[in-house]
């Protein structure tokens, strides 16, 4: 396998198990979008569907694929409940939809096989390019992120850079490579470089510690949290 894959497997799942795990700690998610971890287990969940149906996968493949879907389900599940009183959904407003439907129609007609394993697979390439950013445009409307946040977006910068290395790599090689993932990778590269150049020196880092029921209450005093926010639906306004 190549190194750089290898490389972009342990940093991104370095990345959204850190993500995770800050959540657990501190018990907040106001900087964190919804939206994009929902992309994020559709892109994972659309695009490993043959784990289940090809033949028996290396355990490299199960271990990262299976850990990929887990972590990011679990950091989707634990904004929704128990941190759900943290999440800002005024400021994660982005419409998902607009991401979705043209994802989905150049699956349909853009990939290598039109069956239900190639169409999921070439749908997960293109929204993958575009699932962070929800993430982005919250950002870009609190003004600041915990500093776990930065370094997990960081680290998803590094992990699609190394994909592009890969495919530079493979076509220098090979003389050949995988255009949807790669014309993806670029996407996704271009969108992040945005980030870091507009988004990234007008975010405040913040450093906090776990949330004790002290620090509870000045959050909400502050307009940390929204009171009025008890539960987080998927419902058509979250589309």
């Amino acid at each position: 396998m190549d190194v750089p894959l290898i490389i972009a497997d342990f940093v991104h799942l370095m990345s959204i198990t850190g993500l995770l795990l800050k959540i657990l700690y501190t018990r907040k998610c106001n900087d964190v979008s919804v939206k994009t971890q929902f992309l994020l287990a559709l892109v994972f969940i659309t695009r490993y569907l043959d784990t289940f149906t090809a033949c028996i996968p290396t355990a490299y493949s199960f271990i990262t694929r299976g850990l990929s879907i887990l972590v990011t389900c679990s950091t989707l599940m634990t904004i929704c409940g128990c941190c759900r009183k943290s999440y800002e959904s005024k400021h994660d407003a982005y419409r998902i939809m607009t991401l979705l439907a043209p994802c989905l129609v150049l699956s349909v007609f853009f990939n290598h096989d039109s069956t239900i394993i190639g169409i999921s697979w070439a749908f997960s390439e293109y929204l993958e390019a575009v699932a962070m950013v929800p993430q982005f445009v919250l950002l870009a409307n609190v003004r600041h992120a915990h500093v776990s946040v930065l370094c997990y977006i960081t680290a998803h910068t590094v992990y699609k850079c190394l994909h592009v290395v890969h495919w530079i790599r493979q076509y220098h090689q090979l003389k050949t490579f995988d255009k949807i993932s790669a014309s993806s990778s670029i996407i996704q590269c271009l969108l992040y470089s945005d980030f870091f150049l507009n988004i990234w020196h007008r975010l405040e880092p913040v450093i906090d510690e776990a949330t004790d029921v002290k620090s509870e209450k000045v959050y909400e005093e502050n307009a940390y949290l929204s009171s009025n926010i008890n539960f987080v639906e998927l419902d058509s306004s979250f589309f």
